[in-house]
């Protein structure tokens, strides 16, 4: 079944399943067995992603900017610097893996690393930069988070079950997650990046609900009371350095075929 979601919601998916606990990784091909990717015909909601798990990636209406994010895994979305123009294009992807080979987003990575740099000849380098953001420390009386063994996380996912860890407006759910994890999952609800200054070692479950910015009216506290009180841990203004992909070149036009 695919999954039909605006970019926008695309785009905190890939931030969501990059910050979550590691999960068990097929064997990553050495390439795409073929691929075709072609200039979208761009519409209202045209944009949609496969799930996971099986051996064909059939995206409609990607960014460059999207399809950057997948290759690359950049710390935040906005994280990816070049021309606007090139970066907002939409693109369909038509690619299958080898027989007997399945994705999910660490798999997938080198592929479309390679399908960028054939077909769209793209350069580029990495960089710094400075973002206004957020950073995580533990609260004075100590941290409300639930620890949990290593043992008893459930290390990988069959396609299409539902995972345990999850972001929803006003509700973010984890479970088996590290501190570091945790800050991706909550930089998702704040829409800027969260780093991890906790000091906190070992895996945690999460369940943390609050009023949604866009809440008329709630009974739930705000985000940070939210996470001091929920979490045990105190949410502070802070600039964040941001690892940056440049994109030296790119083509508008790919090589389709």
């Amino acid at each position: 079944m695919r999954i039909r979601l605006q970019l926008p919601a695309i785009v905190a998916l890939l931030v969501f399943l990059n910050a979550a606990h590691a999960q068990q990784t097929p064997k990553p091909a050495i390439a795409f067995e073929t691929a075709a990717i072609h200039p979208s015909h761009v519409t209202p909601e045209c944009s949609s992603i496969p799930p996971p798990g099986s051996s064909h990636f059939d995206g409609t209406c990607l960014t460059l900017r999207l399809l950057l994010q997948i290759a690359f895994k950049p710390e935040y979305p906005d994280s990816i610097e070049g021309s606007q123009h090139a970066l907002d294009s939409h693109y369909d992807v038509r690619a299958s893996l080898p027989d007997g080979v399945t994705w999910n987003y660490e798999s997938l990575r080198p592929l479309m690393q390679q399908l960028l740099i054939e077909r769209f000849h793209l350069t580029y380098h990495f960089g710094t930069r400075s973002v206004s953001g957020y950073e995580i420390t533990t609260d004075k009386n100590g941290t409300r988070l639930t620890p949990v063994s290593p043992d008893s996380v459930e290390q990988g996912k069959k396609a299409g079950e539902l995972t345990q860890n999850f972001f929803a407006p006003g509700h973010i759910q984890a479970r088996g997650i590290d501190a570091d994890g945790l800050a991706g999952m909550l930089s998702l609800a704040a829409r800027v990046p969260v780093v991890n200054h906790t000091g906190l070692t070992g895996l945690y479950n999460m369940d943390l609900r609050y009023a949604p910015d866009d809440a008329a009216s709630s009974d739930l506290p705000s985000f940070p009371t939210a996470i001091k009180e929920q979490l045990g841990l105190n949410l502070k203004p802070a600039k964040v350095p941001v690892k940056t992909i440049v994109i030296d070149h790119v083509d508008e036009v790919p090589i389709p075929n």
